[in-house]
C-alpha cells in the first residue's frame, strides 16, 4: 500500500525504501495537555497533535491529561469529554518513555521521559512553537488551535525525520489574523470572536478538503445547523488516503469520500448536502447555491476552470507535491486575484516529479509501469492539510471582521521567512448569511 507519507522520506532520500521509512516513522508520541488548557483552542491544538501525529508517525500517539473528564469543547465531539475526544481521534493513555512530546499551552506535567519536547500555545490569532515554555496573553480561537497543533506536528517531524538544522531549537510564530509579518496590521492581535458564512461549498475531499472540514470539527459553534457545508466529490476511500486524511480511518473502507466526511459533519450538527460527481467545466454555481467555495483539488484544469463556476468567493489553496515543498502553500482568492485562466502557473503542468529510484522503490513489488505511477504521486502529511485549512477558513473570519484580507499568499511550515501576502480589497462579506459570533 503506497503511504505518502513515507513517500517523503523516500523521494526525498532520507529512506532507503518504504519499509525503511515506516520503521524511521515508528515512533512513540506523548501530547500533555495541563490544567490551564480549558478553552477550544486549546483543545483543538491538543486534537490536532494526536491525529496528525498519529497519521506522521507510527500511530502510538499517547496522551496526558490534567482534566481527562474536562467537557471537549469543539462541536465535533459534543457529549464527549476531552479524554473521550482524544480517544476517538486514536490516542491511548499509556505512560512511559516517548520519543517526541508536545506540550500544549504552558503544560508542565508528563508522564515518563522523552526525548524531545515541543512547546505549543495559543496567544490571541498567533501560534507559538519552540524549544521553551512560552506564554499566552490573550485569548485565542480554535482556528488558531489547529494551526498550532499541526506546526508542534511539523516542527517534530521536520526535526525528528528529515533532519532540519533547526528544527525543535527555534521559537516559531505565525499569525491567522495577518500571516505575513511584513504587512501593515501585522501587530494586531485581532478580536476574539468571528463569523464565517453560513453556506459554503468544499471542493474536492482529499488531503486538503479533510484539513477544510477538520476546522469546522474544532469550532465551538451554538448552533452549527445555521451553517450548510456542501460536499462535492466523485471518488472513494482507500487504504492508503488514511495517511493523509484527517476524517478517515482504517473502517472508512472503499465508501465515498463524500459519506465518510458527511458521517463526522452531521455528527457534530452541521447541515451537509452532497454532491457526488466532479466539478468540470461545465457546472455553474446556481441561485440558492453557496455563494462561498473552497477549493482543495489536484489537478490544473480543475484549478483554472475555478472562475467558471461563477462563485462570487472562491479559495483556492495548492500544496507541494515533492519532498522539497510538501509543506508549502499558495492560497489565491478569485475574484480579487483576477479570473483563475489566467494565472500562469496553472496554464501548463510543469514536469515537477524526478526519474524514480527503482531500488528504493522495490519492496512495493511493482512492475516498470507501476513504479512511474508510484513516482508520480504527490507526497503528503496530514498536518500540512490541517494547518491549510486553518489558513483558508481564516482569511474568511478575517473579511467578516474587516480585518486584513489577502488576495494571494505562500508560506512554507518549515520555514522562519517564506511568507508573503499580497493585500486584497475583499470581497463585502456582508452581502452573505453568517453565522452566529464564534468564540471561546
Amino acid at each position: 500500500m503506497l503511504d505518502r507519507t513515507s513517500k517523503i522520506l523516500v523521494d526525498g532520500e532520507h529512506a532507503a525504501s518504504f519499509a525503511d521509512a515506516s520503521a524511521q516513522r515508528d515512533l512513540i508520541v506523548r501530547v500533555v495537555v495541563g490544567v490551564g488548557c480549558r478553552t477550544a483552542a486549546g483543545h483543538a491544538t491538543a486534537l490536532t497533535a494526536v491525529a496528525t501525529a498519529r497519521r506522521a508517525f507510527g500511530g502510538r500517539v499517547s496522551v496526558k491529561l490534567a482534566e481527562w473528564a474536562a467537557p471537549a469543547l469543539g462541536v465535533g465531539y459534543r457529549g464527549m469529554t476531552i479524554g473521550e475526544a482524544c480517544e476517538t481521534e486514536g490516542a491511548s493513555f499509556q505512560s512511559g518513555h516517548a520519543d517526541i512530546e508536545i506540550r500544549v499551552d504552558g503544560a508542565v506535567e508528563s508522564s515518563g521521559p522523552a526525548q524531545t519536547v515541543i512547546w505549543a500555545s495559543n496567544d490571541g490569532w498567533r501560534s507559538l512553537i519552540g524549544n521553551e515554555r512560552q506564554l499566552a496573553h490573550h485569548p485565542s480561537n480554535s482556528l488558531v488551535g489547529v494551526a498550532t497543533g499541526a506546526l508542534a506536528v511539523s516542527e517534530a517531524f521536520q526535526m525528528s525525520l528529515l533532519g532540519h538544522a533547526y528544527a525543535g531549537r527555534r521559537l516559531i510564530e505565525r499569525s491567522l489574523w495577518c500571516p505575513d509579518p511584513r504587512l501593515e496590521g501585522s501587530e494586531e492581535k485581532g478580536p476574539q470572536t468571528f463569523r464565517l458564512p453560513a453556506d459554503v461549498w468544499l471542493v474536492g475531499l482529499g488531503h486538503l478538503g479533510q484539513g477544510f472540514a477538520w476546522s469546522l470539527l474544532h469550532l465551538p459553534v451554538r448552533e452549527p445547523g445555521a451553517m450548510r457545508v456542501t460536499l462535492q466529490d466523485d471518488e472513494r476511500c482507500v487504504p492508503a488516503n488514511v495517511s493523509t486524511g484527517l476524517l478517515l480511518t482504517e473502517a472508512s473502507g472503499n465508501q465515498r469520500k463524500t459519506r465518510a466526511v458527511c458521517c463526522r459533519l452531521t455528527a457534530a450538527g452541521y447541515e451537509v448536502a452532497l454532491v457526488e460527481r466532479r466539478m468540470d467545466s461545465s457546472m455553474r454555481r446556481q441561485a440558492g447555491d453557496p455563494a462561498v467555495a473552497l477549493f482543495g483539488v489536484d489537478n490544473y484544469d480543475a484549478r483554472r476552470d475555478i472562475s467558471l463556476h461563477e462563485f462570487p468567493l472562491a479559495i483556492d489553496v495548492a500544496l507541494g507535491g515533492r519532498p522539497s515543498d510538501f509543506d508549502g502553500m499558495t492560497m489565491r482568492v478569485f475574484p480579487d486575484v483576477g479570473r483563475s485562466s489566467d494565472v500562469t502557473a496553472w496554464r501548463r503542468r510543469p514536469s515537477q516529479f524526478a526519474e524514480p529510484s527503482t531500488a528504493r522503490y522495490r519492496d512495493l513489488d511493482l512492475d516498470a509501469c507501476g513504479v512511474v505511477r508510484v513516482a508520480e504521486k504527490a507526497v503528503g502529511a496530514s498536518f500540512v492539510g490541517a494547518y491549510a485549512g486553518s489558513l483558508a477558513w481564516s482569511e474568511l473570519a478575517r473579511r467578516s471582521l474587516g480585518g486584513p484580507a489577502l488576495e494571494r499568499f505562500d508560506i512554507s511550515m518549515r520555514s522562519d521567512h517564506c511568507a508573503t501576502g499580497r493585500p486584497s480589497r475583499g470581497a463585502d462579506f456582508a452581502r452573505w448569511s453568517s453565522t452566529p459570533s464564534i468564540g471561546d
